[in-house]
């Protein structure tokens, strides 16, 4: 019953970014979303669990952690929200396809 989210934009700055990724999470008590800002040459991630996925074990610093990772890149932060970027800008598509994976794993479903 969790919902899970990841997008891409490229016409978006970090402030905005966050700005999305706040309203998602004080919205949804059940989300983990993993927002994409690609700007230039590199790509920013916002990771954000409600209090519902958090209260399950999904915490986002571990979770923009191994997306950044995918991107060539690393992050961190709270359970409930956290930042991190990457250099590799082809492989977003690739580092938000994991993000099913890390949820399913975390909630014992893999």
């Amino acid at each position: 019953d969790m919902k899970v989210l990841t997008t891409s934009r490229s016409d978006i700055d970090i402030a905005d970014l966050r700005k999305l990724g706040d309203f998602l999470r004080d919205r949804e008590p059940n989300i983990v979303g993993v927002l994409a800002a690609i700007n230039g040459n590199k790509v920013s991630f916002l990771a954000v669990c409600g209090q519902e996925a958090v209260g399950r074990g999904i915490k986002a610093g571990e979770l923009v952690k191994a997306v950044s990772a995918v991107a060539g890149g690393k992050g961190g932060g709270k359970p409930e929200s956290a930042m991190g970027g990457g250099t590799d800008i082809l492989k977003t598509d690739d580092a938000l396809a994991i993000v099913d994976d890390f949820v399913a794993n975390k909630l014992g479903l893999a």
